[in-house]
């Protein structure tokens, strides 16, 4: 009686070499995933992301991307003429800063929800009288999807 071929040596060698490829064809392709990212053109490293923790990290990355009105579409970040909107977080007792342009819609207590210009969001985020800046909060009627 002759064996199946895959109990032969060289049935053995044939799996055994279909599960090398196998492995290999899926450590490429995980590899290529994880190394990957949806925007990587305005994508910055991790460091870089909490380089500044007064500024929440959509924001940090739209202030350093390279085409921020691209990044602030794909991210649900409001823009438009070069600007975001923003709340900005004050330390109690203090006044909003001055001089960063900012276009003030609302102001409640030590809560401000303004349009900032983008290349003023790390220099606005850094003021001694700011503790952090976000995106704003947007109400939602129950049911309505994000």
């Amino acid at each position: 009686m002759v064996a199946p071929d895959d109990e032969t040596s060289a049935g053995y060698a044939k799996r055994l070499s279909r599960v090398a490829v196998l492995g290999a064809v899926l450590t490429v392709l995980l590899a290529g995933c994880l190394g990957q990212t949806p925007n990587s053109a305005e994508s910055t490293s991790s460091t870089e992301l909490t380089s500044h923790a007064d500024l929440a990290s959509p924001l940090y990355r739209l202030a350093t991307a390279e085409r921020p009105e691209r990044f602030a579409e794909t991210h649900d970040i409001r823009y438009r003429n070069g600007s975001a909107k923003v709340r900005i977080e004050l330390a109690a007792g203090t006044s909003l800063p001055s001089g960063y342009g900012l276009d003030v819609e609302t102001k409640h207590e030590d809560e401000i929800v303004a349009w900032c210009p983008v290349d003023e969001l790390t220099a606005i985020a850094a003021h001694e009288n700011t503790t952090a800046v976000r995106q704003p909060m947007t109400a939602q009627t129950y049911g309505q999807k994000r």
